[in-house]
């Protein structure tokens, strides 16, 4: 139902100023995530790649869309395996996020943890504990300690300790981050599931 209502704005939206109109890209952008979200993945891509290509150079108002459709991209990238590609995007949304919102902020940590999952996946697991921890520590001061974010980090904090060797303080972490979801969660939420998996 998302996904429908997304595309009829984009519809309208491309009437009203034109198909090139940053307003399109930024409501292109909802709809790759809807589309992400209901399976159609290549969908998604077409959508994110055209939001890009329409909101580059546009100015500060559309940065959060922008951002957005880079991260999904990298997203996709990382699903197909293609984990340079990936890392190259992340670095650019860093990059471009500091330069908007300063150097810390919870965004800013998810972004530190997108490169620590990169690093994870290409089995980099040294790299990818320390981006965690930045990400942890950054999540800790700009939301506190018991915010949903912590759940996402920890998943990926928990499991370049175990890969990095150090088995017992992955146990930890992950153990924290089963009972914060089972905390802030909705019962039956898949990230539940997946730090179950990742404790397992």
């Amino acid at each position: 139902q998302a996904r429908d209502l997304m595309l009829r704005s984009v519809e309208q939206l491309r009437q009203i100023h034109g198909p090139r109109a940053p307003q399109v890209g930024g409501a292109l952008t909802g709809l790759a995530l809807a589309r992400e979200d209901s399976g159609d993945l290549e969908g998604a891509r077409a959508d994110f790649t055209e939001a890009y290509s329409i909101l580059q150079g546009t100015g500060p108002e559309y940065a959060k869309a922008r951002i957005e459709a880079v991260t999904g991209l990298a997203k996709l990238a990382n699903l197909r395996g293609d984990y340079a590609d990936a890392e190259r995007m992340h670095e650019s949304v860093l990059k471009e996020r500091r330069a908007s919102e300063g150097p810390e902020s919870a965004d800013i940590a998810m972004d530190l943890m997108n490169l620590a999952a990169d690093s994870l996946y290409s089995e980099r697991y040294a790299r990818s504990q320390e981006l965690a921890q930045q990400a942890h520590a950054m999540l800790e001061r700009t939301v506190g300690p018991r915010h949903a974010r912590n759940i996402y980090v920890d998943n990926v904090l928990g499991l370049a300790q175990g890969n990095a060797g150090d088995i017992d303080a992955g146990i930890v972490t992950l153990r924290g981050a089963v009972e914060l979801a089972r905390a802030t969660l909705q019962p039956g939420a898949m990230m539940i599931g997946n730090v179950i998996g990742s404790l397992g």
